[in-house]
């Protein structure tokens, strides 16, 4: 499994939907249970699943996959 999948398996699996459903411009508008509970689980398993950690200033700006991927990217974590 690449990372891209991997985010999305994440997302999916913390939100209670298909990953198959998703993509990067899925938002809180788009998956119901992405609220400020989800959020924080979310969060809790992207720092265990790709062994790092985000900060506040990052986790605000959390409001879409494609920019959790970004902040990913730029934590290191390859999309290539």
């Amino acid at each position: 499994m690449n990372n891209l999948e991997t985010l999305f398996e994440t997302v999916g699996e913390v939100f209670k939907v298909d990953p198959s459903t998703l993509d990067e411009s899925s938002s809180q508008d788009s998956i119901e249970r992405w609220d400020s509970f989800g959020m924080i689980n979310l969060i809790n398993e992207l720092e265990m699943v790709f062994e790092l950690n985000f900060n506040v200033l990052e986790i605000v700006e959390f409001r879409t996959i494609g920019i959790i991927k970004d902040a990913l990217k730029a934590k290191g974590v390859d999309f290539s």
